[in-house]
């Protein structure tokens, strides 16, 4: 089996796990509360990743001087983006959470138009516009009334996630793609412990069924995902794995009807499916994972070292 087929395999892989993901989410809060299901979640992965480095002797001491990015990367990546994240999928369905999150890139698009003066080409201001229409039929084709919180915090996740992009930036010119997900992971943990106060967790309620989902999101969606997005991307390049994972609503739906009977209307379906091509037609921005650029390509794409 060529590496390229691998990569096709691991970054379809990626993209079905990280579709799944949002319904473990659903299901594990029954038990663990959005804090601290992200909470236990990044103190398991850390820890995973730290010995598998240690195990490769790969552990990478970081300069004093990139503590600090290390660190608000880690909370605007983790700490912020998983409470987000998890409150929305608490209060809307998991199919809603995962097609706006699939908004990441058109932030990104408008973070890097006022931080670098880059111009926003006509083509992705209209991928601007047409998703936002989008998001209106999903929105709209929902109790938009019950829903606005769940919507709120879906849409502070994806703003949150480009803000670690352009914070990370510089990082990934120094240290591995596993390095910098294992400080970011433990400096997202305790940005939650001032916080955890505030949050529930029913012990009572936990069941083989809802531990092997916790397991599932710590070991697959977090720990083995980044490793197979990462392979992915250096053998496919950034344009063609951003492609892939706009295959993660499609999952999001087939997993929520099969295991939580999740159902979208008509019109929501619509939207989803606007919001993915507008989103897929989004060009030349800043590579922001492996800070270099697919040499197959002179046009480069938004996308981000993933923990989800």
């Amino acid at each position: 089996m060529s590496d390229k087929v691998k990569a096709y395999i691991g970054i379809t892989s990626t993209a079905m796990f990280w579709g799944a993901s949002f319904v473990s989410i659903k299901i594990c809060m029954a038990v663990f509360g959005p804090l601290y299901l992200a909470f236990y979640r990044y103190i398991l992965t850390s820890l995973i990743i730290f010995f598998v480095l240690k195990l490769m002797n790969m552990v990478e001491k970081i300069d004093n001087k990139d503590i600090l990015r290390m660190a608000v990367s880690g909370i605007a990546g983790v700490t912020i983006y998983f409470a987000c994240e998890n409150n929305a999928v608490l209060r809307i369905s998991s199919n809603e959470a995962s097609i706006l999150i699939g908004m990441i890139p058109i932030f990104s698009l408008v973070f890097n138009r006022f931080i670098y003066k880059s111009k926003i080409t006509l083509r992705n201001a209209l991928s601007i516009l047409v998703s936002i229409f989008g998001i209106y039929l999903i929105i709209g084709g929902a109790s938009f009334s019950l829903n606005i919180g769940g919507y709120t915090f879906m849409i502070m996740a994806a703003v949150s996630w480009s803000i670690f992009q352009f914070t990370v930036k510089p990082l990934f010119e120094k240290y591995n793609h596993m390095t910098i997900t294992m400080y970011q992971s433990f400096f997202g943990v305790l940005g939650f412990v001032p916080f955890l106060r505030l949050d529930y967790m029913h012990l009572d309620k936990l069941d083989m069924n809802v531990f092997l989902h916790f397991m599932f999101l710590t070991l697959i969606c977090s720990a083995l995902c980044t490793y197979l997005y990462l392979y992915s991307q250096e053998i496919l390049g950034i344009n063609i794995t951003s492609v892939f994972l706009n295959l993660i609503p499609v999952f999001t739906f087939v997993f929520s009807f099969v295991i939580l009977k999740e159902k979208l209307s008509f019109i929501q379906i619509i939207g989803a499916l606007i919001v993915i091509v507008a989103v897929s037609c989004v060009k030349e921005e800043i590579v922001y994972s492996a800070g270099k650029s697919d040499e197959s390509c002179e046009i480069k794409s938004v996308e981000g070292c993933l923990i989800e």
